[in-house]
């Protein structure tokens, strides 16, 4: 370059200088995958306990009340069974895809 100008030279020195810098700088890192967990709805397919009929529901008006009273204690037992059922379904329910809790 002995015969450029000085305003060539600084032209190429500045175009010199920019160059150098772009290239010293780090590249950014490239994306890293992340696992994300998701819960997703498994379908229960479990039949729903469908309700007996209630021993309570055949009394009759005008029963005495010891026909009454056995009536309810009966019905008592039927609606434990039933929940029973309930909770077994629910259980089963709750088990499916979660391993077991």
């Amino acid at each position: 370059m002995p015969n450029a100008s000085p305003t060539k030279r600084s032209l190429i020195a500045a175009l010199l200088l920019s160059a150098s810098a772009c290239g010293g700088q780090p590249r950014p890192d490239p994306p890293v995958p992340v696992e994300v967990k998701v819960l997703v709805p498994i379908p229960c397919d479990v039949i729903e306990p469908q309700p007996p009929a209630w021993a309570y529901d055949n009394a009759v008006q005008g029963m005495p009340l010891d026909d009454k009273v056995r009536f309810m204690r009966a019905e008592l037992a039927q609606r434990a069974a039933f929940e029973a059922e309930q909770r077994a379904a629910l259980q089963a329910c709750k088990g499916k895809g979660t391993g077991g809790g």
